[in-house]
C-alpha cells in the first residue's frame, strides 16, 4: 500500500483488544526489542510494548512491502527511530491502555498521548516548564478546566518536540502551543525564531474522554479529515 504524499495516517490503538495475539507480535521483533520488553517489570507493560512494536512493524511493513520480521530501525543521536533509505515518517506514543502511531511520506511527525488523571499540582508545572505565554493563559482559565488543559498543552508540546527529533535537549519554554478549548491546536511562536513557526501545523487527535492526544508535522496548514482505509488497524487521515 503506497501512502501518498499529501496524507498522514493515524493508528489509535487500544493495547488491550490484542492482547490474545502477543505471541504473534512477539514473533515480529528483533532481538533488542525482545531484550526490552523482558526488562519490563509489570507484564501490563512489557504486553502493551510489545503489541505497540508488533503493530508499527506490521504497519510498516504495508508500506515498505519488507516483512514485519525484517525491518531494521536505525536511531537518530536523540534516539528517534527511522528506516533507512525510506521516505517513510513515524511516531509512536504510549499511555497506558492506548497508543497511537504517525506515518508520513514526506513530513517530520510527532505525536503524543496521555491518559487524563488528577493533576494537583498542574499550575507548579506549567510554571516551571511552559512558555511565559503559555503560563499567561493559564492563569485566566477556570479552575475545572486546568487540569485538562494542562495534558492538552503538554501533548502539543510532545508531539512538537518529537517531531522535531531533537529530545529533551530542547527546551519547553523555547516554544509556545494555544491553550484553552476556544482557540484552535496551533504552534503559537518559537522562541529566537519566529518565522519557524508557521512551518509547523498542530492537531488535537480525538480518543475518548479518558485519553488527549497530539500529533504536530511539519507543513502547511490543514483541516483534520477522517476517513475509513482498508487496513484494521487506521482509522483517521490527514490530508496536507
Amino acid at each position: 500500500m503506497k501512502l501518498p504524499a499529501g496524507e498522514i495516517h493515524i493508528c489509535i490503538l487500544d493495547t488491550r483488544k490484542y492482547e490474545h495475539e502477543i505471541i504473534h507480535f512477539e514473533k515480529l521483533l528483533s532481538g533488542d526489542e525482545l531484550s526490552k520488553a523482558g526488562r519490563f517489570r509489570i507484564a501490563k507493560d512489557r504486553i502493551s510494548y510489545v503489541i505497540c512494536r508488533g503493530s508499527l512493524r506490521s504497519i510498516l511493513s504495508e508500506y515498505t512491502g519488507v516483512n514485519p520480521s525484517e525491518i531494521v530501525f536505525s536511531y537518530t543521536s536523540f534516539g528517534k527511530p527511522f528506516i533507512k533509505d525510506s521516505e517513510i515518517k513515524f511516531n509512536l506514543s504510549h499511555s497506558c491502555d492506548y497508543a497511537v502511531i504517525a506515518f508520513s511520506g514526506i513530513n517530520e511527525i510527532g505525536v503524543d498521548i496521555e491518559r487524563l488523571r488528577e493533576m494537583p499540582d498542574a499550575m507548579n508545572i506549567a510554571s516551571r516548564y511552559f512558555s511565559e505565554k503559555e503560563i499567561l493563559e493559564f492563569s485566566g482559565l477556570k479552575n475545572e478546566s486546568i487540569n485538562t488543559e494542562f495534558f492538552k498543552c503538554w501533548t502539543k508540546k510532545e508531539a512538537f518536540i518529537k517531531a522535531k527529533g531533537e529530545g529533551l535537549s530542547y527546551p519547553l519554554k523555547n516554544f509556545s502551543v494555544s491553550v484553552g478549548d476556544s482557540r484552535r491546536a496551533e504552534i503559537i511562536e518559537i522562541t529566537g525564531n519566529p518565522a519557524e513557526a508557521e512551518n509547523w501545523s498542530l492537531y488535537e487527535i480525538e480518543i475518548n474522554n479518558e485519553y488527549v492526544s497530539a500529533l504536530a508535522v511539519k507543513s502547511l496548514k490543514a483541516d483534520l479529515v477522517y476517513r475509513n482505509l482498508h487496513w484494521k488497524f487506521f482509522n483517521k487521515t490527514i490530508v496536507i
